[in-house]
């Protein structure tokens, strides 16, 4: 049997601090499948909107 791997470079992570009251709402915010970095981003693309 042959198996073929994909390898990407590891991406930068950095952490961020929240309250826990902050990480309840993000994960309410949450689908399924998504990240914390999806939801973020889809709040910043609201954000942008939104000002327009």
């Amino acid at each position: 049997m042959k198996m073929e791997i994909e390898t990407r470079p590891m991406p930068d992570y950095t952490s961020i601090r929240v309250t826990s009251e902050l990480a309840d709402e993000l994960h309410a915010l949450k689908s399924r499948g998504d990240s914390y970095e999806d939801v973020i981003w889809r709040l910043l693309k609201q954000a942008k909107e939104n000002e327009d």
